[in-house]
């Protein structure tokens, strides 16, 4: 809204109101989580094998809070996980209705002094799929669907943080990891940054290449934020990220906070 300045005494006045307004506090902006999948980095620790060799994944955060309760409770699902359950078909005889897809916490209503909020007693995400028998060609050609072996997989989650601040409010957090498929078992660093978004470009060949400036947007074109052209949401311009060679998604370069240097 413009303001006509009527006289300098008025101008005065003014000027010291909003002097005074910017020294006012920020209000804590709670605990609150992105809406929607946090593109994560994995950075291995220990392990070797399969288990070992995953780059990250898409993980969705969904908080909950009871009116009157003195913390919530946050919901954590890693794709690859949800996918194999509600999207491929796979089922745990134990678990048919996939309770233990997503892992679950606590969380409290604000940040501690380091700005993070923690999210302590965090369950395992596991399921123990059951074999998927091949369908065979009544022709007596290759099978028609080769079905798929057993597969057990956990993800179990430990020192789970999310960064909030006026500046960040949910949209980085860390976590350490340790993912076990089967026999398998690997430790993780885990570093998550809302919303995901893609930086994946080509080669003169058309091969897909990562892409830093989808990371990067030139804001002398006007390009202020790197976004999700599909849901709109955007990263913010402050914080410091690259796009990974193996996910060709922008990632966190850094332990959280990840912010650029000013």
């Amino acid at each position: 809204m413009k303001l006509r300045i009527i006289g300098i005494v008025a101008g005065l006045i003014g000027v010291a109101a909003y002097v005074g307004a910017c020294n006012v506090p920020q209000p804590s902006p709670g605990c609150p989580v992105g809406h929607g999948p946090y593109a994560v980095k994995f950075t291995k620790v220990t392990g070797t094998g399969p288990c070992s060799q995953i780059p990250g994944d898409l993980v969705g955060l969904e908080k909950y809070v009871v009116p009157g309760a003195a913390d919530g409770k946050v919901a954590i699902r890693v794709n690859t996980l949800g996918s194999l359950w509600a999207d491929v078909g796979r089922v745990d005889p134990a678990d048919p209705d996939g309770k233990k897809i997503n892992a679950l916490g606590k969380i409290g209503l604000e940040p501690g002094g380091d700005n993070f909020c923690p999210i302590t007693g965090v369950s395992a995400a596991e399921q123990a799929f059951e074999e998927i028998p091949a369908t065979p060609n009544p022709d007596g050609g290759a099978d028609l669907d080769p079905g798929a072996p057993a597969l057990s997989i956990k993800y179990q989650w430990k020192n789970f943080k999310v960064y909030a601040t006026a500046l960040a409010p949910g949209t980085q957090f860390a976590s350490d990891l340790t993912y076990t498929e089967d026999t398998c078992t690997a430790e993780y660093k885990a570093w998550g940054v809302w919303p995901p978004v893609a930086c994946a470009g080509e080669d003169a060949d058309g091969n897909p290449v990562p892409d830093e400036s989808l990371c990067h947007p030139n804001p002398d074109a006007g390009q202020r934020s790197a976004c999700d052209p599909n849901s709109g949401f955007c990263l913010n311009s402050d914080f410091d990220v690259t796009c990974d060679k193996d996910l060709m998604l922008c990632v966190l370069k850094q332990e959280p906070p990840s912010l650029l240097k000013k």
